[in-house]
């Protein structure tokens, strides 16, 4: 798509584009903090139903495998039929699946309906719609704007996580699923009457901004798809970096808020720990960014990974002392570098493989990041519930980053100097 079919006046394509970005932002920001709302949900069904961490872990897991095996088919869908559709079969796989959730009585319907509803929505909602749509719209401002929609993670972490405590605190968990779902419905109508969707998913006229040199080889090559980056390292390398990365943060955040108010600390407290992991990501995400571009993505993976095993130390030390001081350094270290790596995979993602393929591509890295939540996730609350404890856990969490923090060291093509780089952002 070299040239828009919607064509604009000059002065008014870069407005147009921060407003696609921004709109971009908000879904992203919307379905990542409905989605982590799970965390508020554990201990009211736990109670509720009896259901162990493994069972309501598995629901989590459900929701990573979807998301993962969804996402490919949601670049293909993206490219095809355009934003509209795409958002809008996320809109109401998330309204539908949260607003019957909140009418559930058997463990089945919470893996339907939260599971795999929260993995549909979220690929058509989040990074894998945003990052192409972003790639369409922008070029020398491809890495920040990346970092700032990736961003929007963190801002709906921080607006709907405390909310949906206050009010599952207030009306119970129903009363918390149905809100989540009125939210989601809002947007149907604006997305099938009202914004310009067609416009928007046309991109302004450089759109598809770089065709990259090769990933391994350093061969040019004029379209990239999915079918011939699968012999590149780099791709398996960032499949591999969206794999244990997300292994490690799902293997903390679902057990999160019940973890702490276990430990002795305060429900809302516990909520609103968490929700401020998400304002510091926005931090972290937009500051590693910049330092990527400055020192090159190896250092800077480096040092996040670092940061997250920092504050995964500092929360297991919650449980020998619940002291407040432990929750800020989780909240610090670990809520700095909550999805600050996405941003680099997106970028060098785009960098490598820009073109018309692209939205394929990144779904196909995006399967990783499925696996990895899904293991993770899973996998701590099995062990949660065979050690009676998080120890083994959140250890486990620890090895998967230093697992992610490998590519960058092994692989040429993600650890190119700023210097060599012919990405014009």
């Amino acid at each position: 798509m070299s040239n828009s079919p919607f064509p604009l006046p000059a002065s008014e394509y870069q407005r147009f584009a921060l407003g696609v970005a921004a709109l971009a932002l908000i879904m992203n920001a919307l379905a990542r903090g409905m989605v982590d709302a799970f965390a508020v949900f554990v201990l009211p069904l736990t109670e509720t139903f009896g259901w162990t961490r493994a069972d309501l872990t598995l629901g989590y897991a459900i929701y990573m495998v979807s998301y993962g095996l969804v996402s490919p088919f949601v670049g293909v869908i993206f490219d095809r039929l355009g934003l509209k559709i795409t958002w809008m079969i996320g809109t109401v796989a998330l309204g539908t699946g949260f607003g019957l959730a909140a009418f559930m009585d058997q463990l089945w319907q919470f893996y339907v309906l939260v599971g795999l509803s929260s993995g549909i929505g979220m690929a058509c909602l989040g990074m894998v719609t945003a990052s192409a749509l972003i790639s369409r719209w922008f070029q020398r401002e491809l890495s920040t704007v990346m970092s700032v929609v990736y961003a929007g993670m963190g801002l709906g972490m921080l607006a709907l996580v405390p909310a949906i405590q206050w009010i599952v605190g207030q009306w119970g968990w129903q009363g918390g699923y149905l809100s989540l779902a009125t939210l989601m419905w809002v947007f149907v109508p604006l997305f099938a009457f009202i914004l310009p969707m067609k416009r928007m998913s046309a991109g302004a006229p450089h759109a598809v901004a770089v065709k990259r040199t090769g990933a391994a080889d350093g061969a040019k090559q004029d379209h990239w798809n999915l079918f011939n980056v699968l012999n590149q390292p780099a791709f398996w390398g960032l499949f591999s970096v969206f794999m244990f990365t997300t292994a490690c943060v799902y293997a903390v955040v679902p057990q999160c808020v019940a973890y702490l108010v276990e430990g002795g600390i305060e429900p809302l407290t516990a909520a609103t720990a968490y929700g401020l992991t998400g304002t510091l990501s926005v931090i972290g995400m937009l500051s590693m960014g910049w330092l990527g571009r400055r020192v090159g993505e190896r250092a800077t993976a480096t040092l996040s990974y670092a940061f997250t095993i920092l504050g995964i130390v500092s929360l297991m030390a919650v449980a020998a002392e619940p002291h407040l001081l432990w929750v800020y350094g989780f909240v610090f270290f670990f809520g700095s570098n909550q999805g600050a790596r996405g941003p680099m995979v997106a970028t060098l993602a785009a960098r490598l493989y820009g073109g018309q393929g692209f939205s394929g591509i990144y779904g196909a890295m995006t399967t990783g990041l499925g696996i990895g939540g899904a293991v993770g996730s899973y996998a701590s609350g099995w062990l949660h519930d065979y050690t009676g404890g998080y120890v083994a856990s959140f250890s486990m969490a620890i090895a998967f980053a230093l697992c992610g923090l490998v590519p960058f060291w092994t692989i040429k093509a993600l650890h190119l100097p700023p210097t060599l780089r012919k990405d014009p952002s």
